[in-house]
């Protein structure tokens, strides 16, 4: 059943010895209800302290020796590919103490161009964001414009087994 999953999930994920971030995504709300997340299975992992959820572009910053990193995020909003402006694929900016921003975002950012709404790296590729890593799409890729990386890691599990869909976590 799904909650014996996400209790085996939960479970491996507590075996893991660092902090682990997530957004919510389309899948983890009702009715559109960003606010409903704390009803879905991700809410509950939340709840268990097994993830922390960023909070939309609150930057979030690890440390570890002379290295460290900051960590923004933006989940699931229904109008994230259709507005102008695109400001949700943006970290908010990039602090000077940091040696690497990374940027998670849960919308259709692709490398290529679609006829229906969606987000081109090519759009964003002013971010301040060293590493932009998106979901919803789901099949991977991966590009680099002007030492900036632009990653999408597919999606883990899908029902299909089409060549696109096929990947090792």
């Amino acid at each position: 059943t799904a909650n014996q999953i996400v209790k085996n999930f939960g479970q491996h994920l507590l075996r893991i010895n660092c902090p682990k971030f997530s957004l919510i995504g389309n899948h983890d709300i009702y009715g559109g209800n960003i606010n409903s997340s704390e009803r879905s299975k991700i809410g509950l992992l939340e709840a268990f302290g097994v993830i922390n959820l960023l909070k939309d572009n609150t930057p979030v910053y690890l440390e570890k020796e002379s290295v460290k990193v900051q960590i923004t995020g933006q989940s699931y909003v229904s109008d994230i590919d259709t507005a102008e402006d695109k400001l949700k694929y943006y970290c908010v900016k990039k602090d000077a103490n940091v040696n690497c921003a990374i940027h998670l975002i849960h919308g259709f950012l692709i490398d290529t161009s679609l006829p229906f709404p969606h987000t081109s790296v090519n759009e964003i590729k002013d971010t301040e964001a060293d590493i932009t890593i998106s979901g919803h799409l789901h099949y991977p890729f991966e590009k680099v414009i002007d030492n900036k990386l632009f990653i999408n890691p597919g999606a883990l599990g899908r029902i299909t087994a089409s060549k696109t869909e096929l990947r090792q976590p």
